[in-house]
């Protein structure tokens, strides 16, 4: 799939700055640009590239790099992987794996997929042709060896505050303090920036009015939004603010 230009259009992608980025999934910018644009480094005198571990949907330049929300969503789990010590081998090797059985970009944010801290799961679907008509399969594959699981052993691993799009093909929104929570990043909304799900007033703005001498009444009165959405908004950016 060929990378979107500026002059198609980005509407309903999600917006962000590596440290955008960084931040929301409580990793470090550098580290971010690195996973999303390659890098360059010596070695014995001899100048040597790295590859980036995701296909972003923009172009990345020295100068500018912007990633979307499908960019956003690995670069989640990356950090993730990374959290558990996974290697940007298996890493790299598993997202390819995994591109290959989709036949599409932006492997890990196109289905469920999980770690042990040591491999890399996915969950998978297929198709199946049988005398009663289409039978669909849902199973579990490492992707490094690509060798079935049982689905119980990895299910504790899963990621389940990851909503899919309407068709099903990708991560739809993420609601990092679960979706039975008020906070939400969805492209289609505020460039996908975090706000609250149901009247849209971003959590940032939220949290950085009850700084302010008004009472958490006085602030959901301002927004009319009802407290629970700043009590929300504030345990989010604070959760932000421990990385």
């Amino acid at each position: 799939m060929s990378k979107t230009t500026k002059t198609q259009s980005l509407f309903g992608l999600g917006l962000y700055t590596p440290a955008d980025v960084a931040r929301y999934i409580r990793s470090d910018a550098q580290k971010v640009k690195r996973w999303a644009a390659g890098y360059t480094y010596l070695h014995r005198d001899q100048r040597r590239a790295s590859p980036p571990v995701i296909q972003t949907a923009l172009e990345q330049t020295d100068n500018e790099n912007i990633l979307t929300f499908l960019d956003l969503i690995e670069l989640c789990f990356v950090a993730e992987f990374r959290k558990h010590e996974v290697s940007l081998q298996t890493i790299r090797t598993s997202a390819r794996r995994l591109a290959e059985i989709l036949r599409m970009d932006h492997p890990f944010a196109s289905c469920r997929v999980a770690t042990d801290g040591m491999e890399i799961f996915a969950l998978l679907e297929r198709e199946e042709i049988t005398p009663e008509g289409m039978s669909r399969e849902v199973f579990v594959e490492e992707l490094r060896s690509q060798a079935g699981v049982f689905e119980e052993f990895v299910a504790r691993f899963f990621v389940p505050q990851i909503e899919p799009d309407e068709n099903r093909h990708f991560a739809g929104r993420w609601y990092p303090l679960g979706k039975d929570r008020r906070v939400v990043l969805d492209p289609a909304r505020a460039f996908g920036k975090p706000i609250d799900c149901e009247t849209g007033v971003p959590t940032f703005v939220l949290y950085e009015s009850t700084k302010s001498d008004d009472s958490i009444e006085a602030v959901a009165r301002y927004y009319d939004v009802p407290i629970e959405a700043i009590e929300q908004a504030v345990e989010y950016e604070e959760y932000l603010l421990t990385a």
